[in-house]
């Protein structure tokens, strides 16, 4: 390694058979330390013959080390995402819908590859057990990616579109249009069950907010000392408060503000923390959802 100027603390690893990634990470170190096996073949005369005692057996070629650094390529992308989602330190039930889209895409990439088209299709036979009907899984998986303030809706229609486009017969396509609608048709039916949902934690917050409910009075009354007791402009604010308490729920008003933009460093339980006061049942959900059901999903996946 010194001679090959390689910088390195690595050692070659056997593949364990009861575990995938062990095949990556034995690939890839074979791969990041391929000169010197070309090294050892110019050095030492014994090198060939001992790798070739075994009967098939011979040492490693260039298109050898080619093959192995197309097949690190292939699996990394399995070994990225089960890191991401094996994670114990953060919330990850919001993310767990975009991965396993993210692998739906990595196996259609790769299926048209004929060399690994056949290995590809058992892959696709497992996944589509477990996730193939990636329209009709847990509600709860969808209703993570609306609470992330990052994605909301427009991320579930880009999602949805993509399965529908996938999943459409090819031999008579579906128009621009009839996409749009199945898409919007999907994501409407996902917040209509959220709002079921939503519901049942507004009654909890309701509970707990009853106690309140004295200050607001008194708060209300303060008001209309300050009008002297304006009966027109006392009606009007009941009909506009009503009639705005009865069209936009608290979910509403949260999805339907611009999503925002992501970066690295935001902090989606930080920013529930902070917005809490403005959206106090959609918040309590995200207590919830967001941590128990990635819990619960670790536990599944692993």
């Amino acid at each position: 390694m010194k001679d090959e100027s390689i910088e390195s603390n690595k050692f070659l690893c056997g593949d364990c058979p009861t575990r995938w990634n062990s095949t990556y990470e034995t690939l890839k170190r074979v791969v990041d330390l391929r000169s010197i096996f070309f090294k050892y073949e110019e050095d030492d005369t014994n090198y060939e013959r001992e790798l070739s005692r075994e009967p098939g057996a011979r040492a490693p070629g260039h298109d050898d080390f080619g093959v192995a650094e197309r097949m690190v390529n292939f699996l990394e992308k399995f070994k990225d995402t089960t890191e991401s989602v094996s994670a114990s330190t953060k919330p990850l039930a919001h993310l767990f819908f975009s991965e396993l889209l993210d692998i739906d895409t990595h196996l259609r990439q790769w299926a048209c590859d004929v060399g690994y088209c056949d290995m590809v299709s058992s892959m696709r036979t497992k996944f589509d057990k477990y996730w193939g009907k990636l329209d009709e899984l847990n509600d709860y998986m969808y209703f993570t990616v609306l609470l992330d303030p990052t994605m909301k809706k427009d991320f579930m229609r880009h999602c949805f579109k993509s399965i529908v486009t996938n999943n459409m017969d090819q031999d008579v396509p579906l128009s621009k249009y009839e996409i749009d609608k199945k898409v919007s048709d999907m994501v409407d039916g996902v917040e209509t069950r959220m709002e079921g949902l939503f519901k049942r934690y507004e009654g909890m917050i309701g509970k707990v907010g009853h106690n309140s409910g004295s200050q607001e009075s008194q708060s209300k009354e303060n008001v209309d000392k300050r009008l002297g007791k304006n009966s027109f402009v006392s009606k009007w604010r009941s009909v506009e408060e009503n009639s705005s308490s009865a069209s936009e729920s608290e979910l509403v008003r949260y999805l339907c503000e611009p999503k925002l933009n992501w970066s690295k460093s935001f902090d989606i339980l930080k920013w529930w923390k902070q917005n809490k006061e403005r959206f106090p049942s959609v918040a309590r959900m995200v207590r919830g959802k967001l941590l128990t059901f990635s819990l619960y999903l670790n536990f599944k996946l692993l």
